[in-house]
């Protein structure tokens, strides 16, 4: 085992001294390599993902559906019919419909069961574990998360749960990512920008869309555009959509019934219109989204019975609208054609949100970026019907206000404004229909920015505790530990010390925060120099009766090792201090360092500056020891 491990590195040590040879003779850097090889087994492992769903469907809803219901790939059958103004219970007889229940109930509980005994975190949306990986653990994804959520998601979407499979291609590509960087032991930064390759590779081959891939790990993944990062995700991103053009050809995510444009100027207020909308549209779908996950969460169940319990509830919604089954791109297509009546959609506006929870709640596991679109479709569809009864001379499509509306609700949950409109303009293929997405999208995020401060995937995390910037470069401080930059080489005052011997080390001292310490090393109080200025003005014989537990400060603030930078620099703010102490995070409370803020300000500028100008930190220990 141990001649095999060395190969092994022996293999790792000779690719990266190559890549490196290559950096100095001709430019040529080993993240673009490693970019290239991330964006096509990241492509391929989102054609995996989709193909499975396809054989999960053919066989849960055509060999499995013939078995049970009586009737080849009813599902399908089941949308036309609901298309013409039909009830299943108008197509199969009542008792055969009990069936159609127990095939999403089954699939996410076993999905549920795979997913608690192999890989927790590939549970949910697959997104906001990737953020917090990037975010707060150095990049580290496990890898076997990859091959769990594939398996896990795939069952979830082929036995009919509401969910997409945009989330689980970026948290296959983002392990991916992680794996590679893993391998050639990248620096911190490296694995970053790998696992927003990954991520990118993941949105690219599902839309064949590599600007909106490369767009959408750079606003929400790693929420950084500086060139070092930016560039490599971009070349991820056309590999993954080359890699998946190979296997489905160059035809666009969805059929767009002809081009749509802005006729006249005059449409520009009724886009607007749909913005706002859209905008209290995303605040819907955000609070009832979380309303219902957490009634899931709430509930004092097996896991497995929740499971069937979330399955039960989209097979009975779908027994009357089996739009909600899937992904949903039959209905997103109807909607972009004009073929669903405003009824229908209303209630699958109002459904959907509810539906996708269930599904996630009870342990399935898939995206939101489906539903998103899903529901922007058919709200703009609904929008443009409702205009045109208004306004009969209308000359734009409800078509046009569906595809709009896509990109304004991707907006408004997500806040990926970039990100919405250039998948739209790739998908349709015509820069005409550009104004609109533009001011539809930012008058969205708008709207619902100032009702929730927190997109679909950061109110997750909030939920838990964690909290995750979009402002780029103040979200380095919650990648870096506080044991990264505290000190521990220092010298603690004991509880009983004199305090002229105390000042007498402030003289010398390089530190103006003491920690107090009793027999066992507990932290007991601080002493700083606001604390010892009032002393300063009395006698000499009074600092000499005085000892550290006289003066000292009881009311400690405190930080551990492995807490931010940026959770430590807001305790700075609270108290306003130059200095926290370092405790073990113990109930003893043992002293281990103490950190200051001008350490910590000196690396948050460090970082910056090595984060966009320097391509040598994404390397293995800065392109050095190799």
């Amino acid at each position: 085992m141990e001649a095999v491990l060395t190969r092994t590195e022996q293999l790792r040590r000779s690719i990266i001294f190559l890549f490196l040879r290559l950096r100095r003779r001709h430019g040529f850097s080993l993240i673009y390599a490693l970019a290239i090889l991330v964006g096509y087994f990241g492509g391929l492992g989102s054609v995996l993902l989709h193909r499975a769903i396809l054989w999960g469907d053919h066989f849960f809803f055509g060999v499995l559906g013939q078995l049970l219901v009586g009737v080849n790939h009813f599902r399908m059958m089941f949308l036309q019919a609901s298309e013409e103004g039909h009830l299943l219970i108008h197509v199969l007889p009542h008792y055969r419909l009990f069936f159609l229940i127990l095939i999403p109930a089954g699939g996410i509980m076993v999905t549920a069961l795979l997913i608690r005994r192999f890989a927790p975190e590939a549970a949910g949306h697959g997104v906001p574990e990737v953020m917090v990986a990037v975010a707060r653990n150095g990049g580290v994804i496990p890898p076997h998360v990859a091959l769990v959520k594939t398996i896990g998601s795939a069952l979830t979407i082929s036995t009919g749960g509401s969910v997409g499979h945009e989330g689980p291609s970026v948290q296959i590509g983002g392990a991916i990512g992680s794996a590679v960087g893993q391998f050639f032991r990248m620096s911190s930064n490296g694995m970053r920008v790998l696992v927003g390759c990954g991520a990118a590779a993941g949105i690219s081959a599902s839309f064949n869309a590599p600007i909106a891939g490369a767009l959408f790990a750079a606003e929400i993944i790693l929420g950084d555009f500086a060139v070092s990062t930016f560039s490599p995700v971009i070349v991820a991103s056309v590999i993954a959509a080359a890699t998946s053009r190979a296997y489905f050809g160059n035809s666009p995510a969805f059929e767009i019934a002809g081009m749509y444009t802005l006729n006249h100027p005059v449409e520009l207020p009724l886009y607007i219109a749909l913005g706002i909308v859209a905008g209290f549209a995303s605040l819907y779908f955000i609070r009832v989204f979380y309303w219902v996950e957490d009634r899931f969460e709430a509930l004092k169940f097996h896991y497995l019975l929740k499971a069937a319990l979330g399955g039960s509830l989209v097979g009975l919604c779908g027994l009357v609208f089996p739009q909600l089954f899937g992904i949903g791109y039959e209905p997103i297509t109807s909607a972009l054609a004009g073929r669903l009546t405003p009824l229908v959609l209303l209630i699958l506006i109002l459904l959907k949100p509810i539906i996708s929870a269930a599904t996630l709640g009870g342990g399935g596991s898939g995206g939101v970026f489906a539903p998103a679109l899903f529901m922007g479709a058919l709200l703009g569809d609904l929008f443009g019907q409702i205009a045109h009864g208004i306004f009969p001379m209308l000359q734009a499509a409800p078509g046009a206000f569906a595809l709009v509306g896509m990109a304004a609700l991707v907006a408004g949950t997500m806040r990926a404004s970039l990100t919405a409109i250039l998948m739209i303009f790739e998908i349709t293929g015509s820069y005409e229909i550009i104004l609109p997405l533009m001011l539809v999208t930012v008058t969205t995020a708008m709207v619902t920015h100032q009702f929730e401060p927190y997109t679909i995937y950061t109110l997750k995390l909030a939920k838990r505790g964690i909290h995750i910037g979009q402002e780029g470069d103040v979200d380095i401080l919650g990648r870096l530990k506080v044991a990264e930059e505290m000190i521990t080489d220092i010298e603690p005052v004991e509880v009983e010390t004199p305090v002229d011997q105390i000042l007498a080390r402030v003289k010398t001292s390089k530190f103006d925060l003491f920690p107090v310490v009793n027999a066992s090393h507990e932290l007991v109080g601080t002493i700083s120099f606001q604390d010892l200025r009032p002393i300063l003005a009395e006698p000499g014989s009074l600092t000499r009766m005085l000892i550290a537990d006289d003066v000292m400060n009881r009311d400690v603030l405190t930080v551990t090792p492995d807490a931010s930078l940026l959770d430590a620099l807001h305790c700075f703010g609270v108290r306003d201090v130059n200095a926290l102490a370092v405790v073990d995070g113990s109930p003893q409370n043992r002293l281990i360092g103490i950190l200051r803020r001008p350490d910590v300000l000196q690396r948050y500028r460090r970082e910056v500056l090595f984060a966009g100008e320097n391509t040598d930190q994404l390397l293995p220990d800065g392109g050095k020891n190799v």
